[in-house]
């Protein structure tokens, strides 16, 4: 271990404390960490005589926090990885931070949206302000409240253009909420165009159907009667 090995050496020549986590390998093959810690300890005439001073192990320690730096690694990788705007706030709706992959996707792309209030830009940007601002207010409370995903749909302007969006609020600790907003105008236009055609009288024949300007039939596969 040259590089402890250097800084005991300088500790020592300065006649500092000494302090250090390292691993090292027991004679069962086995790594710990470890935490050492020395102070020095003085002669009468004020030289150094020696140190004293402790080791603990720690390996406990360090795979608790090893797992957590993997686990917030994983998690921050899985929120790069969605297009999606973002948002976390806290009970009052303060934005705490956001983050959008599309441009002009968040409620204020000013850049400087942290800070202000999701209820606030809710006002200035919705076709029904209130009726949303007290929803989000709702729903805000209800995910810390319960600890349960909120979701809403709702239709907000976005660059003079009416879309239809759907929230989803879940809770980010005691006192913070993330909101992960989704455009879904497509695919509101494409179930109202299917329901529409759904509504629409069908002139079928008793037996088959027309198929561009053939006739067929349909086919059926059955076990042999008898």
């Amino acid at each position: 271990m040259p590089l402890l090995q250097e800084r005991w050496r300088q500790a020592a020549v300065q006649g500092q404390e000494f302090s250090s986590e390292y691993r090292v390998v027991t004679p069962t093959r086995d790594i710990r960490w470890v935490s050492g810690h020395a102070v020095v300890m003085n002669a009468e005439n004020g030289k150094t005589a020696g140190y004293i001073g402790t080791v603990e192990d720690i390996t406990e320690r360090r795979a608790t926090e090893l797992a957590l730096e993997q686990s917030e690694s994983t998690n921050n990788a899985f929120i790069r990885a969605i297009p999606d705007p973002m948002y976390i706030v806290n009970r009052e709706g303060i934005i705490l931070d956001a983050r959008s992959a599309k441009e002009n996707e968040l409620l204020d792309n000013t850049g400087n949206i942290v800070g202000k209030s999701v209820l606030d830009l809710i006002l200035q940007s919705s076709t029904s302000p209130q009726s949303l601002v007290s929803s989000t207010r709702d729903l805000i409370s209800r995910a810390l409240d319960t600890g349960e995903v909120q979701s809403l749909e709702y239709q907000i302007d976005i660059q003079g253009e009416q879309r239809r969006r759907e929230a989803r609020y879940v809770a980010n600790g005691d006192d913070e909420v993330l909101i992960i907003t989704r455009d879904i105008t497509e695919r509101v236009k494409a179930q109202e165009s299917l329901a529409e055609s759904e509504e629409l009288p069908l002139s079928r024949p008793s037996q088959g159907w027309a198929t561009g300007s053939r006739f067929s039939r349909p086919q059926y596969s059955l076990s042999s009667r008898h």
